[in-house]
C-alpha cells in the first residue's frame, strides 16, 4: 500500500477539508485557524488531525527551535508578520516577541512533520499561521498553493512560491459568474426589531454602533489570537467618527470636464496593500502619477468608503490600528501634491469611472468596474491582480511604465473588442464558487512535478 500523503490546510475551508478526508490516501496533519472560529472546526475535522490557533502558536514558549540564525533566514516573513502586527497595533517589543515565538513553532514543526502539501484558503496577509508556515514549505521545496476570493463572486488559485496567479484553462468561471458583482449597489438594510428601535431612542445622541460594538469587545479581548488592550478600540471608535469629517473639508467636488485619471484608494490597512505587494504606500503611487500627467490632466483620488465605516459589526478589527494608517496629515499630504485632488465622498465613484482618461489603483474590483466601463486601467501590483495581459491594462512598476504608458493612452483609441480581451485575461484565473477540488488537483498535478502523487 503507497505511503499517505500529508496535508497542512491553513485556514479551515469546509471543501478542502471534505477533499483530503479520504483516510486511506490523505492525512491531514493539521489545520490552523483563528481562534473564534476554533470549536466550530474541530468538530468537522478528522480524529487525527490537529487543530492550531494563533494564539498556539503566537504565544508558544518552547525555544528549542530558536537561533538567531533562523531570524536572519527569515528577515523578509519577519517584515510581513510585523505588518500584520502592526494592523492589531501591537507594541514594537511585543510584535518582536510573538514572531520569535511563532518561529520557533513552525521550525520545530516543519522538521518533525513529513508535510507533502499545503493549502491556503485565504490571501496571504502576515499572519503567523500563513507566512512563516509559508516560508518554511518554500525552503523545503514543499508545493504551496492558496485558493481565495480575488473578487465577490469568484476564487483565484495562486502559485504562493512565484506569488503568480494560475491561468485555469477550462476550469475557469464563465464571464458572466466574473460579471455578477454588485458594483455601485449600497447594501439592503434589515429593519430594525421594536427592542433596538427603542434603544436607539433611549441613548439618543450615543452612536448605537458604537455601543453595541464597545459591549460587544469586553467579551473577547483578543483579535486574530493577539491580546489587544481595550482603550485602543475604543480611541479607534472615536477616530472612526473624526476621520470622515476631516476627509470632507480638505475634500472637494471634481470637474467632470477635465481631463483626469482616477485613483482609487485602497483600505488600510489590508491585505492587498500589505504583505502581498512591492510597494505598500500609496502616496509614492499618487506622486509618480500626478508627476507623469499630460499637461492640463488632474488625478482626482477617492477614499475607499468601507474607510469611514470601519465601526460596523465584521470590520471592528481595524479599528485598533487604522489611525496610524489613515489620519488628516495624510489627506493633506496628498491634497498638497500638484495636481492632485481629492473628491469628496458624497460624489458617485460610477461617474468618476465613466468620465475618466483611464483609473489607477494598486489592484481590486475596481479595475474590473472600470473595464466593463470601456476605460483603460494602471495597474501597480500586476502580479496578484486579475488584470495582467489584457491590452487596455497598464502595469505599471516605475516610473518609466507610466511615461510609456500616458504615451501609449494619448495616442491610442482602445475598441470595444479591446475591452473584451482584458475581462477574457481576467477570467482565465477565476474559479467559480463552487468550484471541484479535484479538477483543482488535476490541474495542479499536471503544473507541478511534485504533486505527480494525485
Amino acid at each position: 500500500m503507497s505511503e499517505k500523503k500529508t496535508i497542512l490546510i491553513l485556514a479551515y475551508h469546509q471543501e478542502i477539508v471534505r477533499f483530503f478526508s479520504d483516510e486511506s490516501r490523505y492525512k491531514i496533519v493539521a489545520v490552523a485557524a483563528c481562534d473564534f472560529n476554533y470549536d466550530k472546526f474541530k468538530e468537522h475535522l478528522p480524529a487525527s488531525a490537529s487543530l492550531f490557533r494563533v494564539e498556539d502558536v503566537i504565544y508558544n514558549r518552547d525555544f528549542e527551535f530558536f537561533s538567531q540564525t533562523l531570524v536572519k533566514e527569515f528577515r523578509e516573513t519577519q517584515r510581513k508578520v510585523s505588518y500584520f502586527l502592526e494592523r492589531l497595533s501591537a507594541r514594537n517589543w511585543e510584535s518582536d516577541d510573538l514572531y520569535y515565538a511563532a518561529l520557533a513553532f513552525w521550525n520545530k514543526f516543519f522538521a518533525t512533520t513529513k508535510i507533502d502539501l499545503v493549502l491556503n484558503c485565504h490571501p496571504e496577509f502576515g499572519s503567523p499561521i500563513c507566512s512563516i508556515p509559508y516560508a518554511f514549505a518554500a525552503r523545503a521545496n514543499i508545493p504551496v498553493y492558496s485558493i481565495y476570493t480575488s473578487s465577490y463572486t469568484v476564487y483565484s488559485l495562486l502559485d504562493v512560491a512565484k506569488n503568480e496567479l494560475i491561468p485555469l484553462g477550462n476550469v475557469a468561471c464563465s464571464k458572466k459568474t466574473l460579471l455578477e458583482n454588485s458594483f455601485f449597489q449600497s447594501s439592503s438594510v434589515t429593519d430594525s426589531p421594536w427592542i433596538k428601535k427603542l434603544v436607539k431612542r433611549c441613548i439618543g445622541m450615543v452612536n448605537y454602533e458604537m455601543l453595541v460594538g464597545l459591549v460587544r469587545r469586553i467579551s473577547y479581548r483578543t483579535q486574530f489570537g493577539v491580546r489587544i488592550p481595550l482603550y485602543k478600540y475604543y480611541l479607534g471608535y472615536l477616530y472612526s467618527f473624526y476621520l470622515p469629517k476631516a476627509y470632507n473639508r480638505i475634500a472637494s467636488e471634481p470637474d467632470l470636464s477635465e481631463k483626469y485619471v482616477f485613483y482609487a484608494l485602497h483600505l488600510e490597512p489590508e491585505a492587498a496593500t500589505g504583505v502581498r505587494v512591492a510597494v505598500n504606500n500609496q502616496l509614492v503611487h499618487i506622486r509618480m502619477l500626478a508627476k507623469s500627467l499630460p499637461t492640463g490632466w488632474k488625478l482626482y483620488v477617492k477614499e475607499h468608503p468601507t474607510q469611514f465605516r470601519l465601526n460596523r459589526e465584521g470590520f471592528t478589527y481595524f479599528l485598533c490600528s487604522t489611525r496610524h494608517f489613515k489620519s488628516t496629515g495624510f489627506y493633506k499630504e496628498l491634497a498638497d501634491i500638484p495636481n492632485v485632488e481629492l473628491v469628496s465622498m458624497s460624489y458617485n465613484s460610477k461617474d468618476l469611472i465613466e468620465n475618466s482618461q483611464a483609473t489607477a489603483s494598486i489592484t481590486g474590483t475596481v479595475l474590473l468596474e472600470t473595464t466593463m466601463a470601456k476605460k483603460p486601467v494602471f495597474a501597480f501590483e500586476k502580479e496578484v491582480s486579475l488584470f495582467k495581459d489584457g491590452p487596455t491594462c497598464f502595469s505599471i512598476t516605475s516610473f518609466g511604465d507610466l511615461q510609456t504608458s500616458f504615451a501609449k493612452l494619448e495616442s491610442t483609441s482602445f475598441s470595444e473588442s479591446d475591452y473584451e480581451k482584458t475581462i477574457d485575461s481576467a477570467v482565465s484565473f477565476c474559479l467559480p464558487r463552487t468550484y471541484s477540488m479535484d479538477d483543482v488537483m488535476k490541474l495542479l498535478s499536471e503544473k507541478d512535478s511534485r504533486l505527480n502523487w494525485f
